[in-house]
């Protein structure tokens, strides 16, 4: 499997949606919020289905946290920690390492945190993978 293909699956994974991997078919599965219950416990209880993480796992907000906190500039780190505050947080972050000119270093360590749930995920149902 390729690495890269369970990265795209988690960063497609919403609040509406969980990502099914079946290994003997090699293929991933989006699973609705709406989808016939039946088909849901069919996945849930089969050993051919393997549940990525939800958006829930992944903890998106957290990441922002992290990344926050990893800023070496204590202005911007400061400004960052009050602006995610509240409804809105994510827009705010954007916008704002947009200004500061730090949106591909977020991109960068999102990434990276992907790419970490990712191969911890293969790691922890011992599946192969390709980078």
């Amino acid at each position: 499997m390729h690495l890269s293909d369970v990265i795209q699956a988690l960063e497609n994974t919403d609040n509406d949606m969980t990502w099914y991997y079946h290994e003997a078919k090699g293929e991933f599965v989006p699973v609705y919020d709406d989808t016939n219950m039946t088909q849901i416990e069919v996945m849930l209880n089969s050993d051919e289905y393997i549940e990525l993480p939800s958006s829930y796992d992944i903890h998106e907000y957290h990441i922002m946290e992290m990344f926050i906190e990893q800023l070496t500039d204590q202005k911007i780190r400061n400004i960052m920690r009050n602006v995610i505050k509240g409804k809105g947080a994510f827009r705010r972050f954007k916008d704002l390492a947009h200004q500061y000119h730090i949106i591909d270093q977020w991109y960068q360590f999102l990434n990276r945190e992907y790419k970490n749930i990712a191969i911890s995920w293969c790691q922890k149902h011992n599946l192969s993978f390709v980078e």
